[in-house]
C-alpha cells in the first residue's frame, strides 16, 4: 500500500499487522519461502520473518535473497555476501562479492568478478569462470553466462 509492504493473506488482510519499507521477490514475484520473507526496517536492514510476522534470529541484513530448494539463504553483511540458516543462525560468514541461496546443495558465488558454484563444506565444485550463474532447478540443471552464450551446468550426482 503506498510506498510501504504488508504480509496479507488471501483475502488481502494484513496477518502480520506491521507494514514494511520493502519485501525481498524472487525473480517470479514470490517473497516467501520454507515460511521465510526477508524485510526491510531501515536503510539498509533487512530481517527475516515467518509468515506470522515474528522475527527469526536476531542478525540483521543489508540485503537478501530468498530460501531456494535448499536449506541456505544468501545474505549480505558489510557489502559481502554469506548464507544463513532457516533460524537465521549464519552458516557462511560473508566473504563472497555476490551470491545466490543454496539449490540442491550448491550455490552460485563470485569472487574477482567470477561465478561459480560452492558445495555445503565451502568447496568449489564448478570453477569461477562465468559472467553469471544461476540456481539450479529441481532438475539439476542451471545456466551460467559464459564469454559469449549461456551454458547449461548438469549435475550428474547429486553425492559428489
Amino acid at each position: 500500500k503506498g510506498d510501504q509492504w504488508e504480509v496479507i493473506n488471501s483475502k488481502g488482510e494484513n496477518i502480520t499487522g506491521k507494514k514494511y519499507l520493502d519485501v525481498v521477490l524472487d525473480e517470479r514475484g514470490v517473497c516467501c519461502q520454507k515460511d521465510r520473507i526477508f524485510v526491510k526496517i531501515a536503510d539498509y536492514e533487512y530481517i527475516m520473518i515467518n509468515s506470522a510476522g515474528e522475527q527469526i534470529g536476531k542478525e540483521t541484513f543489508e540485503g537478501a535473497k530468498l530460501f531456494t530448494n535448499g536449506e541456505y539463504a544468501a545474505i549480505m553483511r558489510n557489502d559481502l555476501w554469506g548464507f544463513v540458516d532457516i533460524n537465521g543462525k549464519t552458516f557462511v560468514e560473508p566473504k563472497y562479492e555476490g551470491a545466490n541461496s543454496y539449490s540442491l546443495g550448491l550455490a552460485a558465488v563470485s569472487e574477482n568478478g567470477l561465478w561459480g558454484y560452492i558445495d555445503t563444506k565451502g568447496n568449489v565444485i564448478v570453477e569461477m569462470k562465468y559472467k553469471e550463474c544461476l540456481n539450479f532447478a529441481s532438475t539439476g540443471n542451471a545456466y551460467a553466462k559464459g564469454e559469449l552464450y549461456w551454458d547449461v551446468v548438469k549435475l550428474y550426482k547429486y553425492n559428489y
